[in-house]
């Protein structure tokens, strides 16, 4: 088939340590581009396309071709445990010539993102025993960490040596690994703004609501969501993607060795807010145009496509990047 891909958004469980006694993984097999593949999806599975539809071509050079997709989900590397249904899928891009997918008999690794309320076609390949052990690794790890030169790197690498890590760590700073584990859920919800203006702020003024609950009927520890032991603390345990490029909050060091892992009563929740108007580094659309943000905590994420309206989100962004200088 073509070679193509979407843009790897970008927010898996291991302990900050793995198991005791157990061998790290070679990152080294881990090719830069396989983590580009697949480690930036909410969902990244072996399955295969049971359907494929061809949908309406727009008129731009190249034209913009859309696809419906019918996913049957197999083994479930990362994303919601009870993906076990076929689902609906969507794809679109920007190309010359007609798409060639892989056909409904192949076995495949899928990649996927859920952006406003529905799935999207993230990367699919035919898998191979290769693949397959690529895709694998590259779910074992937390969301917006990377593979360079065979060494695992954190989105805090650019903080420099912080500490020795053991087990799975960051080549750099030694930070742990750390996922949030299963039996919780990261939710992620835009917060309503203060005044609503028609055809502007459709999803808000940039911030937005995390919850991380535990969803069993027994006590869980969730190693990825940090706390100093008075609050919980967002900054160090969340990062954003988007653009293809990962961003820690405001006030996060990276360094986490005076931080324990917040522990979950059955059925309890905790939330937070932050401001996606925090990252200083995307290129933030003009006129009135949607960017996508992706919220990670550990292997666990959440999309939201945000409506950008460039003169009203312009000045109120600006605000909050002059807070964050005082």
């Amino acid at each position: 088939m073509a070679r193509w891909s979407v843009l790897a958004f970008g927010l898996v469980v291991l302990g900050p340590a793995g198991l005791p006694g157990q061998v790290p993984p070679d990152f080294s097999k881990l090719p830069e581009a396989a983590v580009a593949r697949w480690s930036g999806a909410d969902a990244l599975l072996l399955g295969k396309l049971a359907n494929v539809t061809a949908g309406p071509v727009g008129l731009s050079n190249p034209p913009l071709r859309t696809y419906k997709l019918t996913v049957a989900p197999g083994t479930i590397f990362r994303g919601p445990e009870k993906l076990d249904k076929e689902v609906a899928v969507s794809f679109a891009i920007k190309q010359a010539a007609p798409v060639v997918f892989p056909g409904p008999e192949k076995e495949c690794v899928i990649a996927l993102a859920f952006v406003r309320g529905a799935w999207t076609l993230h990367h699919v390949e035919v898998s191979s025993p290769e693949t397959i052990a690529q895709a694998k690794l590259a779910s074992s790890i937390p969301l917006g960490w990377t593979v360079k030169d065979g060494k695992l790197l954190s989105p805090w690498a650019a903080k420099g040596k912080l500490g020795k890590g053991e087990g799975i760590a960051c080549a750099v700073t030694g930070r742990p690994a750390l996922l949030a584990g299963p039996g919780v859920r990261f939710e992620v919800e835009p917060v309503p703004p203060a005044v609503k203006f028609e055809f502007k702020n459709p999803d808000g003024d940039g911030e937005y609501k995390l919850t991380v609950k535990n969803v069993t009927d027994k006590e869980v520890t969730v190693p990825a969501l940090l706390t100093d032991g008075k609050a919980i603390r967002w900054d160090e345990s969340v990062v954003i993607r988007t653009q293809g490029k990962t961003y820690t909050l405001p006030g996060s060091t990276g360094d986490v060795s005076g931080l324990k892992p917040v522990v979950l009563k059955p059925g309890e929740a905790v939330s937070g807010t932050v401001s996606a108007f925090v990252m200083d580094g995307p290129e933030w659309p003009r006129g009135g145009y949607r960017i996508e943000f992706q919220f990670a905590l550990g292997e666990k994420s959440a999309t939201h496509s945000f409506y950008y309206f460039s003169t009203h989100h312009d000045p109120i962004r600006e605000a909050v990047q002059r807070g964050l200088k005082k």
